[in-house]
C-alpha cells in the first residue's frame, strides 16, 4: 500500500506536522500509529489527530524533518505484517523486557522479538525494522556553522569593548586610533575564527570513523554486514576481537570474555554466559553477565548472542546523548576576563561621568564634557589584554595539535592547564589497555626483549634459529584467539584480543615470524578453551 504522507508545517526546527491520508479518520488506527511513532529515535512527543488526519512531531532539532517523515512511513508500512508490530511494541509485556533482558530465558526473547536462533531475521523483516527505527547510529550534533564561529568571536566582553572603542574612536575623528583598534580587533577575530574552524573540522572528521562489521544470521544464513545495519532481533555471532555494535542478549556461550572498560571503567576482561539473572530488584550493568553492551570488545571465547537495542537506545547511546545535552561551563579565563574588563568598566565609568560633571560646573559646554567622558572611558578598555590572551591560547593549541589533541574551543585550553592535582582510585583506565611481552627463559636461556631486539646477556639473540625458541613462538600464535590481519590502508598488522595474547603475538612478528603462514599451514580445527577445570 502506498502512504501518502505530506509535510504541512516544516518550517520550525524540531517540530513537524504532516497529512497521512492513510489513517482514514480511524481513532484506534490513529492512536497505535502514534505510539509508534512516540518510540522512534530522537523523536521527543508525537500527537495523531483522528479527525484532520494529521501527525504532529516534536523531535530532535539536529535531525532533519525528511527523515522523521521517511520513519513514520515506515512505521505505515511495517503495521501488521511485523513480528515487532505497532500492536506487538505497545504490550505491558515488550515494555517490561526492555528493561529486564538479563532477567528472561532465551526462548521468551526470542519470541518478543520475533526471531529464530536457528534462522535469524529473514532480509525482508530486518529492512521493514530498520525502516521504523532506523539505522543503527546516533543522531550526529549539529557543527556549528562559519557564522555562528564568527559570532561566537564577538561573544564576550572585552570583545565588545574593543569594537566600541574604534567605532567611538572614528566618530570622535581619531582615525589613526581607529585604525589600530579596528586590527587589534580583526587579528583577535581571525585567530579565534580559525583556531575554532580547524578544531570543529577535526571533531567532525573523527565522527566518519568506519563501523566495525558483525556477522549476523539473516535467512538461516551467516552474512558480514556493516554494524550500523543491525537492527532488534538479529542473530549476531561473537568471537574475539569483535566490537560489539548493538547491546545484545547472550543466547549461547563458551568462555566467553569482554572488555567492558568503556562503560564500567574496568580494565580486566569480564567473564559472560548465557544464564539467566533473576536476582530481583535491578541488576548494575556490570553485573548483567549474560549480556554484551555496544561499544565493548571481545577478548576471547565465543558466543551467539540476539540484538536487544540499537542506536540512542543502548546504554553507549544513553550516556552519548547525556554528553551531547550538557552545557558546558564556562572556562576560568574567560570568567576572569569578564571580571577584569567589568570592573575597569564599572570605574571608568565612575571616573569619566565625574570628570565630566565638573567640567559641567566649571562651564564647559556639553559637547566637551561628554567627549571627555567618552574618551576616559575608552582608554580604560584592556585592548592589549585580549591580544595577549589569544596570541597565547593561538600557540598552545598549536602545540596541542602537534600532539595529535583537538580541542573545540581555544579558551578550554586555559581550563586544562589549571588543573594542579588529579586522583585516581586506579589506573587500569588510564593506560592503553596494552602489556609487552620484556623477558622470555626457555630451554635454559634467559632473553631479554629492548627496543625491539633480543639479547641473551651482552649478546643478540636470534629467536628462529634455536629450535626450542622457535617451537615457542609458533605456540604463541597457533594457541592464540587473537586477530591478526593486514590493514588494507596502511599495510601494517592490525592486531585484536586481549591485552596478554595480543602482547604474544606482537612478540613473534618482532622474531620475525609471519603469521598468515602459519595459519595456513595450520588451520584451525577445534578450539578448546581454558575454564576453571582445564588451563
Amino acid at each position: 500500500m502506498e502512504h501518502a504522507i505530506v509535510p504541512v508545517h516544516t518550517k520550525v526546527r524540531g517540530r513537524a506536522r504532516f497529512r497521512v491520508s492513510t489513517l482514514n479518520r480511524s481513532g484506534d488506527l490513529s492512536r497505535r500509529v502514534g505510539s509508534e511513532i512516540k518510540r522512534l529515535p530522537g523523536i521527543r512527543s508525537a500527537r495523531v489527530n483522528p479527525v484532520t488526519n494529521s501527525v504532529l512531531v516534536f523531535y530532535n532539532p539536529e535531525v532533519d524533518w525528511r527523515t522523521i517523515a521517511d520513519m513514520i512511513i515506515g512505521v505505515l508500512e511495517g503495521r501488521g505484517d511485523d513480528a515487532i508490530s505497532t500492536q506487538t511494541l505497545t504490550r505491558p509485556e515488550y515494555e517490561e523486557a526492555s528493561r529486564q533482558w538479563h532477567a528472561l530465558q532465551s526462548d521468551r526473547i526470542l519470541e518478543l522479538l520475533g526471531s529464530s536462533i536457528d534462522q535469524g531475521l529473514e532480509p525482508a523483516s530486518a529492512e521493514r525494522r530498520m525502516r521504523i527505527r532506523g539505522k543503527n547510529v546516533f543522531p550526529e550534533s549539529r557543527s556549528r556553522s562559519r557564522l555562528e564561529t564568527l559570532k561566537d568571536q564577538f561573544s564576550f566582553l572585552p570583545m565588545v569593548l574593543l569594537t566600541a572603542e574604534s567605532v567611538a574612536a572614528l566618530f570622535g575623528g581619531a582615525v589613526i586610533e581607529a585604525a589600530l583598534l579596528s586590527s587589534i580587533t580583526a587579528v583577535n577575530v581571525a585567530v579565534g575564527y580559525l583556531v575554532n574552524r580547524r578544531s570543529e573540522q577535526a571533531i567532525v572528521s573523527l565522527k566518519h570513523r568506519p563501523r566495525p562489521s558483525a556477522q549476523v544470521l539473516r535467512g538461516g544464513e551467516w552474512v558480514e554486514l556493516p554494524g550500523e545495519d543491525l537492527v532488534v532481533g538479529d542473530i549476531v555471532k561473537l568471537t574475539p576481537g569483535t566490537y560489539m555494535g548493538a547491546d545484545c542478549r547472550i543466547l549461547a556461550a563458551s568462555h566467553l570474555k569482554t572488555d567492558e572498560s568503556l562503560l564500567t571503567g574496568e580494565s580486566n576482561p569480564v567473564d559472560k554466559d548465557g544464564n539467566v539473572i533473576d536476582r530481583g530488584g535491578t541488576t548494575p550493568l556490570f553485573d548483567q553477565n549474560n549480556m554484551a553492551f555496544m561499544g565493548t570488545l571481545v577478548v576471547g571465547g565465543e558466543a551467539v548472542a540476539v540484538v536487544v537495542a540499537t542506536g540512542p537506545m543502548t546504554e553507549y547511546g544513553k550516556l552519548n546523548t547525556l554528553f551531547t545535552e550538557t552545557v558546558p561551563p564556562q572556562t576560568p579565563v574567560i570568567g576572569k576576563i569578564h571580571g577584569l574588563a567589568g570592573a575597569l568598566l564599572k570605574a571608568s565609568f565612575a571616573i569619566g561621568f565625574s570628570v565630566g560633571l565638573i567640567g559641567l560646573l566649571r562651564g564647559r559646554s556639553p559637547v566637551q564634557a561628554v567627549g571627555r567622558v567618552a574618551s576616559i572611558i575608552a582608554s580604560a578598555v584592556p585592548a592589549g589584554l585580549l591580544s595577549a590572551a589569544t596570541v597565547n591560547m593561538a600557540l598552545g593549541f598549536r602545540k596541542l595539535k602537534r600532539e595529535n589533541i583537538s580541542i573545540r574551543r581555544r579558551y578550554s585550553l586555559e581550563s586544562l592547564s589549571a588543573v594542579q592535582m588529579i586522583c585516581f582510585d586506579k589506573t587500569g583506565t588510564l593506560t592503553r589497555s596494552r602489556i609487552d611481552a620484556q623477558r622470555i627463559y626457555c630451554s635454559g636461556t634467559d632473553v631479554r626483549i629492548d627496543k625491539r631486539e633480543f639479547w641473551a646477556g651482552q649478546d643478540r639473540f636470534s629467536p628462529l634459529e634455536n629450535p626450542d625458541y622457535k617451537k615457542l613462538l609458533q605456540a604463541c600464535i597457533l594457541c592464540s584467539e587473537a586477530r591478526y590481519r593486514l590493514d588494507p590502508k596502511t599495510g601494517q598488522p592490525d592486531l585484536a584480543g586481549s591485552p596478554t595474547e595480543v602482547a604474544l603475538l606482537h612478540l613473534t612478528l618482532m622474531a620475525g615470524l609471519d603469521p598468515q603462514e602459519l595459519y595456513q599451514k595450520n588451520p584451525l580445527q577445534k578450539v578448546w578453551h581454558r575454564g576453571d577445570s582445564r588451563r
